[in-house]
């Protein structure tokens, strides 16, 4: 029983990894110069708290706190301003406190590196050497995921429009989860103008999102080469439900340099469980309903 509801919180935690006027219209676009080096500093702290769960009693909130680097290289621009780039990510230092007692997953002890085409307006066209990835959820037991569909949230830090703006402008996207889990509803807005940030003159981007993940997709895929027993395996197999999450996030995008410079917001979750039948004639309930709060923030540093 520890084994499995250990897998449930491990699964959830896979589900939250990825929200002054101005007289002229404003264009926000990336900018790229072969050769160059961005470097950003990730922060993110995550809260998840658990109902009693029979035969464990009370189980403590989950704590996770992970700080990352992450190195941008431009190693090609095209003629239509899309560039191919290196992203580095570091070793991530990682905490989790908490939670039921059990194996939660390992992250990689190695940094590894992603090459992709993005379009100034911050999407990926093209995505290279995501087998690394790969094998970092694999030695967590999690496999089978569409890595070019992760990888490809992983870069969206905010779409930009494809004409300039002027402040008080809104735009709106719906971003596809890896594997059909779901949609991710975004809607940005220009709220401001002409704030300094080191030196630079700042377009102050809002973004608010929501979406529903689809438990039983996520279960489908990862359960079939997670370390499970096949007895675990089939009662995983039954279990259903929805994480309905919304959240913001607030970005400082310099115009000039075509580069974010801060960015940081919040995310909410409603986890869902249909239990399985066999946890239920065990005395376990046929529905669990769990929480789940998120802070992330990320600086550009030199």
């Amino acid at each position: 029983m520890k084994r499995y509801f250990t897998f449930l919180a491990s699964l959830v935690f896979v589900c939250a990894l990825a929200c002054a006027c101005h007289g002229e219209p404003i264009k926000l676009a990336y900018k790229f110069t072969k050769g160059e080096l961005d470097k950003y500093r990730t922060n993110l702290s995550m809260n998840m708290t658990m109902p009693a769960i029979p035969g464990m009693g009370n189980v403590p909130p989950i704590a996770i706190e992970m700080e990352t680097v992450v190195q941008q290289r431009t190693l090609e621009v095209l003629p239509d301003g899309s560039a191919k780039v290196r992203t580095t990510y570091s070793v991530p230092r990682l905490k989790i406190t908490g939670g039921p007692k059990g194996k939660m997953p390992e992250i990689s002890k190695q940094s590894f590196s992603i090459s992709w085409t993005i379009t100034p307006q911050g999407r990926v066209t093209s995505v290279e050497g995501a087998e690394k990835l790969q094998k970092m959820f694999e030695s967590a037991g999690i496999q089978n995921f569409d890595m070019s569909l992760l990888t490809h949230q992983m870069t969206q830090f905010v779409f930009l429009p494809e004409e300039p703006v002027d402040v008080g402008s809104t735009w709106s996207q719906v971003v596809p989860l890896p594997l059909g889990w779901g949609d991710l509803r975004i809607e940005s807005t220009l709220d401001s103008y002409g704030e300094q940030l080191w030196s630079q003159t700042t377009a102050r981007i809002t973004q608010k999102f929501n979406g529903r993940i689809d438990l039983s997709q996520v279960v489908k895929s990862v359960t079939s080469s997670a370390p499970l027993s096949e007895k675990e395996r089939r009662s995983i197999s039954e279990v259903s439900g929805s994480m309905e999450v919304d959240g913001n996030t607030t970005f400082l995008f310099a115009p000039v340099l075509g580069k974010i410079l801060k960015a940081s917001g919040q995310m909410w979750g409603k986890i869902t469980i249909n239990m399985p039948s066999e946890v239920v004639r065990k005395g376990g309930p046929a529905q669990m309903t769990m929480s789940m709060d998120m802070k992330f923030s990320l600086t550009r540093f030199k």
